[in-house]
């Protein structure tokens, strides 16, 4: 693991019961990398290992390191205080004091980290003021709205200057236009900060919109690492083919055509000289829908039949049934015309030219 003097490094190789957590991290300075991954998948449990919260086991193997200050190591029984590190974390859930005004939570945070009690209060106003709270500096948590109060915990959060700040999920428990109006605030926050920031989510929204880089986790292990057009373009598993509304598959390409492993379905390819176990990509907005059978160019037609037809703003997503699952964007004028509704046959077509293959 290399270690930057300007940013986050962490080594950390923890056994659980269900899988053991094995990932290196390398978060630069100034820039927001998001974690991303399904619940249960160990993002949490990173997070907080990183901040100091996580118990840690004798047989774990843990290294974390913030601007060249070691924060943690095993080998060596190094181990910061939660509260000397300098880490900030805004969490799901706000978890702001109930017995404290606005004006308090935020200065609780420059409190926390050393400074008097009226220097506190002077960098909770800037902070206040920044973040467009003024009108609820008198207010206790309990009078807040929910995208109130996580302004509040990140203007706290940020109130404390951390040297790094770490998010767990601080959209989820919001409703959708809040957690829009919040992306806003958050994005223009993670910009300024100076120091290496780690997003946690499920959301590949929030991933994609927030995040310079994004590592994918999967049971404990960073299964694919990349930009966001680089994750959006091609996906390295079903997980994340999923995510991002690509079509993946696994098969095995043989003379210009592949034969999908799990299903009872071939595609014809370009490249004959692929041979061996392959992963095939087809993006939803290559596949074309027919009343009847197409003839053309098209070199890959089937009969299938509507399983899904959902609204996604100016388009339509369609999910098509055996012999092979796939999603298809279409307009609503084609679902019009069409008759596109569940149960009802059709036929997919896509030409050999839109199909991704790459060995496994």
């Amino acid at each position: 693991m290399s270690e930057s003097l300007n940013g986050l490094t962490a080594r950390i190789d923890v056994p659980r019961s269900e899988f053991t957590i094995d990932v290196d991290l390398d978060v630069p300075f100034g820039s927001t990398t998001a974690l991303l991954g399904p619940n249960g998948a160990g993002k949490s449990s990173i997070l907080t290992t990183i901040a100091g919260l996580a118990d840690i086991a004798d047989d774990a193997e843990v290294r974390v390191v913030v601007d060249g200050r070691v924060l943690t190591d095993t080998s060596a029984g190094t181990w910061v205080p939660p509260d000397q590190r300098r880490v900030g974390i805004v969490f799901q859930e706000h978890r702001l004091f109930d017995h404290l005004s606005v004006l308090d939570n935020v200065a609780f945070g420059p409190r926390s980290a050393g400074a008097r009690s009226s220097a506190a209060r002077r960098a909770a106003t800037q902070w206040i003021d920044l973040l467009d709270l003024g009108a609820l500096v008198k207010r206790r948590p309990h009078e807040l709205s929910g995208g109130e109060a996580q302004r509040v915990a990140i203007a706290r959060t940020l109130a404390a200057e951390p040297h790094v700040l770490l998010l767990d999920e601080p959209l989820a428990a919001l409703d959708v236009t809040t957690r829009s109006e919040i992306r806003r605030v958050l994005r223009d926050q993670l910009r300024a900060f100076p120091g290496p920031r780690l997003l946690v989510t499920h959301d590949p929204s929030d991933a994609f919109l927030l995040a310079d880089r994004l590592l994918v986790i999967e049971s404990g292990r960073i299964t694919q690492a990349g930009t966001p057009d680089e994750i959006r373009h091609s996906p390295a598993t079903p997980y994340v083919a999923a995510l991002t509304g690509t079509n993946l598959y696994v098969g095995r390409a043989d003379d210009g055509s592949v034969e999908l492993a799990d299903h009872d379905h071939r595609f014809t390819i370009t490249d004959h000289t692929l041979a061996g176990a392959v992963m095939l990509t087809v993006h939803p907005n290559a596949v074309s829908l027919h009343p009847a059978q197409p003839t053309g160019s098209q070199r890959n037609t089937w009969a299938a039949v509507v399983e899904i037809v959902e609204p996604l703003g100016d388009t339509v997503r369609v999910t098509l049934g055996g012999p092979v699952p796939i999603a298809v964007d279409v307009t609503p004028e084609a679902v019009a015309a069409l008759g596109l509704r569940p149960d009802e046959p059709v036929w997919a077509a896509v030409k050999a030219t839109e199909i991704s293959v790459s060995p496994a």
